[in-house]
């Protein structure tokens, strides 16, 4: 919600899940949004998450994975 953004609590999710699954042995995480949250992809991007499916259909209702190796 954009009342609540702006206050680094996405971030500190993001962080910490990151923590976490490296710290029980995984090597990659795959995050799934949606093309309408412009907030999240940018996030994501930020944090070197990599795109991995095209936007062949492009509405609001488009699923996009990102993956980043940890």
């Amino acid at each position: 919600m954009p009342s609540y953004r702006s206050q680094g609590v996405a971030r500190a999710l993001l962080q910490y899940q990151e923590r976490w699954a490296k710290a029980h042995g995984y090597q990659e995480i795959q995050v799934k949004s949606m093309l309408c949250f412009s907030a999240m992809r940018a996030m994501l991007a930020k944090y070197q998450y990599l795109q991995l499916t095209a936007n062949s259909q492009i509405d609001a209702d488009t699923k996009i994975v990102f993956s980043k190796l940890l």
